[in-house]
């Protein structure tokens, strides 16, 4: 910095820039693991919450009131209130009775209506 025919410098001297260069780069050194942190839990979250619904694909559907329709498109058996639903299969509730349907059992046998 020039003030009229002075010239000022402005400065630290070298045997305290170690520690000052110490600091800095452990502040960097914490935010960066906080960063790191942050986003392993965030994407933990949101893999969370992305893979979990998929793993419940069920799916309702009613035709007036005596016919319901719930059919199961998981890889897993699920539940429907106390009624099992086999894996990749549904259930079909006409009236009173409850009819299975096995998606499976239908295309091995080849019966494709």
């Amino acid at each position: 910095m020039k003030k009229g025919d002075e010239l000022y410098a402005l400065g630290e001297s070298i045997a305290h820039f170690g520690k000052i260069l110490a600091i800095v780069n452990r502040f960097t050194l914490f935010i960066s693991v906080g960063e790191l942190a942050l986003a392993l839990l965030l994407s933990a979250w949101s893999a969370r919450r992305i893979l979990r619904p998929l793993g419940e694909l069920q799916e309702t559907a009613e035709y007036g009131p005596d016919l319901k329709v719930v059919v199961n498109f998981s890889d897993q058996d699920a539940m429907y209130g106390e009624d099992p639903i086999k894996a990749k299969s549904a259930l079909i509730f006409d009236g009173g009775k409850r009819i299975p349907f096995d998606a499976a059992s239908v295309a091995a046998e080849g019966n494709f209506p």
